[in-house]
């Protein structure tokens, strides 16, 4: 009386037994999906030849070490990627370094009072000196 049956399709009878559905008859010898449930509710669709419940344990182990080397593999080229990335990002910062020093050493070349000057003196400095109409037109013609 507690048992419903009906019909999945591909032509299987599922019973279900309160809350744990299992499998009671395939209908035809075909080879069709097997349909099982576990306890949690999850679906599971797998062939009645091959199946993860018809693996050994051994098997079982095995495809477990070969997916855990996968993934040691993968884990390390993307360790690998972002070494490279770091590197090339480090390598603009270190080309933007050496292009600061390059050109605060020129300033420093052309007015030696720059050294002993704060970040704020030599900032009204530089928009004094590049806000000049003189300097401005000069910049004009040196960028195509």
């Amino acid at each position: 009386a507690n048992e419903k049956s009906r019909i999945l399709n591909k032509g299987f009878t599922l019973a279900l037994h309160c809350s744990y559905p299992t499998l009671l008859t395939k209908l035809n010898n075909s080879n069709y999906p097997v349909v099982s449930f576990e306890a949690a509710g999850f679906l599971h669709s797998k062939t009645e030849t091959g199946g993860s419940m018809n693996k050994t344990k051994e098997q079982l182990l095995n495809e477990k070490e070969k997916n855990e080397q996968e993934i040691e593999i993968l884990q390390h080229k993307i360790q690998r990627l972002q070494n490279r990335i770091d590197y090339l990002s480090k390598g603009e910062r270190a080309k933007r370094t050496h292009r600061l020093c390059e050109k605060g050493g020129a300033i420093e070349s052309i007015c030696p009072e720059t050294k002993e000057m704060n970040s704020a003196e030599f900032y009204q400095l530089a928009e004094f000196a590049f806000g000049l109409p003189e300097v401005k037109k000069f910049i004009e013609r040196l960028m195509p």
